[in-house]
């Protein structure tokens, strides 16, 4: 059917010439959205708009990816053929791919051995979108740094990533045969004269027994699922992700507790903070208070009601700590007039406030507290990142290339921030976070288009210029 959900028909004049759609979109745009968008007895809506929405959600996303890797690969002279090193010696977030890549695997071959698209290609998005969005997000800063900083994490890096596009071109074989085709002569053919000449020509992938790691899945995804709270509760608070906060509280469900120390790296870099610590989260952090629920005490106590509403409002903060305390089946001893009652789970409400300097966002047994209080250190690192930003765009705007060196100038005012940055190492962050071989400070920047203002939060402003080094 057409892009309105209409049959398409001469008549009513919606039909679509199938070689306008290749040509503008390409085959494997079509193939993927007959694929990929619902059951195989569902009509296909049909038009730019969904195609587009194809190429750019998923066809583009791999290829970003691949032009990541390439782009860095030539670079660094990569050697795809060299010994990688073992998957034990690699980070987490190595073996954390790795193992989503053994499930992909799985599911798919199943998947098409039972004719059953939608689970294999469902997979497939998923997989992409964390290759994508979270791995080589996560692993960016290992593919900047120079080779001779940290050689064998950088060669992990490159192996991973390798191993991930090389077997996700078999894996999309069948779908998107010209996407995959182009990925094998990239990464496979131009390194290896012995590889099969085309993707069609090689065998589906079989996963490495040292890839499987359900463990590290599951503590993955709870450190992905705290930064996602952790992300709402610096929205909440009104802070940036630039500007660095001194710790967080977690609280994760308790058979996910001994798994997080794994994770607390990602969470901390993600999210931008000092520390993350598992803890209580609504210790010292929250005031709980306990709200009535007038539609299940009426049933119960009939005119009785609003006292024991009276009494549960009436309970102080220390109160509702202790009664929570000594009934954690979620029921609630309480004496009104002299009698005792028990309250059960759904006759109150548990209200939790955020106390001053907090910002906490819960979400079942999964908890964030973050420590919103900003000391003059913090305000000048997020002044330093606010820096390196604008210097970034700077670059971009430039034309630079990606492994371009710069000279930075820059005049910071006013001069305590200059001396601050200086003293706390942040000139040295700033120049390794933009490819800076020198920076150059208090120079005589004068008004022009080769020179950017910028602002550093409420601590100061900055003057920026740059030149290929």
């Amino acid at each position: 059917v057409d892009a309105d959900g209409r049959k398409m028909s001469k008549s009513t004049g919606n039909v679509i010439d199938p070689w306008t759609i290749t040509e503008t979109h390409g085959a494997d745009a079509l193939r993927w959205l007959m694929f990929a968008d619902g059951n195989p007895w569902v009509s296909r809506r049909i038009g730019s708009q969904q195609l587009d929405d194809v190429v750019r959600r998923f066809l583009l996303t791999i290829w970003n990816t691949h032009v990541f890797f390439t782009t860095y690969a030539r670079i660094d002279g990569f050697d795809a053929t060299s010994v990688p090193p073992d998957i034990a010696d690699r980070p987490i977030t190595d073996r954390w791919i790795l193992a989503e890549l053994a499930q992909t695997i799985d599911v798919v071959d199943r998947g098409l051995d039972a004719y059953d698209v939608t689970s294999a290609t469902k997979r497939l998005e998923r997989f992409v979108d964390d290759l994508s969005n979270w791995y080589v997000r996560r692993s960016r800063r290992r593919f900047w740094r120079s080779v001779t900083e940290d050689p064998s994490d950088k060669l992990a890096a490159y192996h991973t990533l390798h191993v991930c596009l090389t077997t996700l071109s078999r894996l999309l074989a069948p779908f998107t045969p010209f996407l995959a085709e182009r990925l094998w002569q990239d990464l496979v053919v131009a390194v290896d004269v012995d590889a099969p000449p085309s993707v069609h020509l090689s065998d589906f992938p079989v996963a490495d027994p040292a890839w499987i790691d359900a463990e590290v899945i599951i503590a993955m995804n709870t450190g992905r699922r705290l930064v996602e709270l952790g992300r709402q509760a610096r929205t909440d608070s009104g802070h940036r992700i630039r500007q660095p906060l001194a710790r967080a509280l977690v609280t994760v469900p308790a058979q996910e507790a001994a798994g997080l120390a794994a994770v607390t790296a990602e969470i901390s870099e993600e999210l931008n903070i000092h520390d993350v610590t598992l803890a209580d989260a609504a210790t010292g952090i929250v005031d709980r208070q306990l709200k009535p629920a007038f539609r299940a005490l009426g049933p119960v106590f009939g005119k009785e009601a609003p006292e024991v509403a009276a009494a549960i409002t009436a309970l102080d903060r220390d109160a509702v700590e202790r009664l929570l305390a000594e009934h954690a089946d979620g029921r609630v001893m309480l004496d009104v007039n002299g009698r005792t009652i028990v309250l059960d789970a759904d006759m109150f409400e548990v209200v939790e406030t955020p106390r001053t300097g907090w910002s906490v966002v819960r979400d079942g047994g999964y908890a964030v507290a973050l420590d919103t209080t900003l000391t003059d250190a913090l305000r000048h690192e997020g002044a330093a990142r606010e820096l390196v930003r604008a210097v970034n765009e700077q670059r971009k705007a430039s034309g630079l290339e990606l492994a371009d060196r710069i000279n930075l100038e820059l005049q910071v005012a006013p001069s305590t921030l200059d001396v601050a940055l200086a003293s706390a190492g942040l000139y040295d962050l700033i120049a390794r976070e933009t490819l800076a071989t020198s920076v150059v400070r208090d120079t005589d920047l004068v008004d022009g288009t080769d020179a950017t203002d910028v602002a550093l939060g409420d601590v100061g402003t900055a003057r920026i210029r740059i030149r290929r080094a």
